[in-house]
């Protein structure tokens, strides 16, 4: 494994090598419980999406031995944003897997025993959240998801408009699918731009650390011209579905967010105060305006000023408010969206930066207590080879997609910086321990 060092408090190490190598989102823990084994996909190519039967592999790196990937399965149920869902499944983290596969022209899910080398078990849905327990999970209709945001979803199965968010026991002899949501009309708020003649979809549903409750975004897009958001979340149930109004209600904004601890969420998102915010109100039913407002406001680099007209930035509410009003986070020092996540002990925010003009990404730690920003290092974005137009900003892209360990001492994140896709873990104790 390469080494090197990037001052006297980070090292960064390359796992793995050779063939491309990628995990998967930044929602989910690659690494097993004891720290020894951490998952991957392994792919053969990076300058085309997977058409439906195209594999890849399933595997893991043993971080103590150095063996290299450890193959144990394959799937062609993925993509290169968030792979095939493939994550540990608890509560234990250290034999079970689960993730996501095409089989006879239907979506799947597999639980895979990685001691025995065996299947456990294949269940007739593929899983997008599991809940913390490892007994039940949330899907959603990937096929139609990859239509509407192609890259996010997978090739190869029906369409099935009525999956909206179902749930459906992992562990039935015959899992049962129930329709959790399936309306969007039920939703209590709906922003100056929502429209019921769009196309609207969801994604992005990620279960709060106790599984009482998930969080989701419901999205639509207006004319092929604007992606808009709600963050919503729901009773485990699905029966109480709220969205967040003050934060989100007026401008259609929202990014990626992440769980803070079980009744607050942290996302990126537009104010309603902000100028842009108004602007984009008085015109809302001007698509014409839209159109011209839109692209100039996207030619602005990302940082301050662009965070000052906007007044885009990560916020946290509190979800038990009856109007979460929101509290901006690292504002001023924060100013570009990025994968957020936090450590387990709730000192450190971790994200990712994304830097256009210079092909670059960052990756940095935000202390929310100091409110001190530690940048770890940038990462050229262009990887050797071909690669399409815009490389960027399509969904073939790398992302950092930074996670952390199980004990908030490294972190992992996907890389293309070296000429292939490449898995990368920082070592960031030494960071973390100075601020106990």
């Amino acid at each position: 494994m390469e080494e090197f060092s990037l001052d006297s408090r980070v090292q960064i190490t390359a796992i793995t090598s050779g063939t491309h190598h990628f995990f998967g989102y930044y929602d989910k823990c690659p690494w097993s419980a004891d720290g020894r084994r951490l998952l991957a996909h392994e792919a053969d190519f990076i300058d085309r999406l997977p058409n439906g039967e195209e594999i890849a592999c399933i595997g893991y790196f043993d971080l103590e031995k150095g063996t290299g990937f450890q193959k144990v399965a394959e799937t062609r149920a993925w993509n290169w944003q968030q792979g095939s869902m493939l994550q540990w499944l608890g509560p234990s983290f250290d034999k079970l897997i689960i993730f996501n596969d095409l089989r006879d022209g239907k979506f799947v899910s597999v639980i895979f025993n990685i001691e025995t080398r065996q299947e456990e078990k294949v269940i007739p849905f593929p899983v997008y959240a599991v809940h913390p327990d490892g007994t039940s999970a949330l899907s959603l209709d990937f096929a139609l998801l990859d239509e509407v945001r192609e890259g996010y979803g997978y090739k190869g199965g029906d369409i099935n408009p009525d999956d909206c968010i179902y749930s459906f026991n992992l562990w039935e002899e015959k899992p049962v699918k129930e329709r959790i949501i399936y309306n969007f009309n039920v939703l209590r708020f709906k922003p100056l731009n929502y429209s019921d003649n769009e196309r609207h979809w969801v994604d992005h549903i990620t279960f709060n650390p106790s599984g009482g409750r998930f969080a989701f975004f419901h999205r639509w897009q207006v004319d092929n011209n604007g992606l808009y958001s709600q963050l919503c979340w729901a009773s485990k149930s699905g029966k109480t579905i709220v969205t967040a109004p003050q934060v989100l209600l007026d401008s259609g904004m929202a990014s990626h967010f992440s769980w803070f601890n079980n009744e607050e969420v942290v996302a990126w998102g537009r104010l309603p105060e902000s100028k842009l915010s108004r602007a984009s109100n008085k015109f809302a039913k001007n698509r014409v305006v839209r159109k011209l407002l839109l692209p100039m406001y996207h030619l602005l680099s990302p940082g301050l000023l662009k965070q000052k007209i906007s007044g885009d930035s990560f916020i946290r509410f509190n979800i038990k408010s009856i109007l979460p009003e929101g509290e901006r986070v690292g504002e001023g020092l924060l100013t570009e969206d990025g994968h957020v996540s936090f450590s387990p002990d709730k000192q450190w925010l971790l994200t990712d930066t994304f830097d256009r003009k210079n092909h670059s990404r960052g990756l940095l730690l935000y202390h929310l207590r100091s409110k001190r920003k530690l940048g770890i290092d940038s990462f050229p974005t262009i990887p050797h080879g071909p690669v399409v137009p815009e490389w960027d900003s399509s969904v073939l892209r790398c992302d950092l997609h930074p996670r952390w360990n199980r004990d908030g001492t490294q972190i992992c994140f996907d890389s293309v910086h070296k000429g292939t896709r490449q898995m990368y873990i920082a070592d960031v104790r030494k960071i973390v321990n100075s601020y106990t």
